[in-house]
């Protein structure tokens, strides 16, 4: 079974960014086999995908792909104090 933090890392951004799912899909241009991956990841099944962190990082660069595929490090890059995301 995958990491359930890939999960609640991608709950949290689309909390914070105020996205509904469909439309952080669209915002990613997921296709259709993309988009099941993700929903995957969403249920706790799968883990985030390197080419998936770089997706969210470039569409907003406060996610490192580090946090994204390790959880270890801050999301945000030019946050001032280290601290474990979980």
């Amino acid at each position: 079974m995958a990491d359930t933090k890939s999960s609640a890392k991608l709950f949290r951004i689309l909390k914070e960014q105020n996205f509904s799912t469909m439309g952080f899909e669209r915002r990613l241009g997921l296709d259709r086999t993309e988009s099941e991956q993700f929903h995957s990841i969403l249920r706790g099944k799968k883990e985030i995908t390197e080419d998936l962190a770089k997706r969210i990082n470039e569409l907003l660069p406060q996610y490192s792909v580090e946090w994204l595929l390790d959880g270890n490090t801050k999301p945000d890059p030019n946050e001032e104090s280290p601290q474990t995301i979980v």
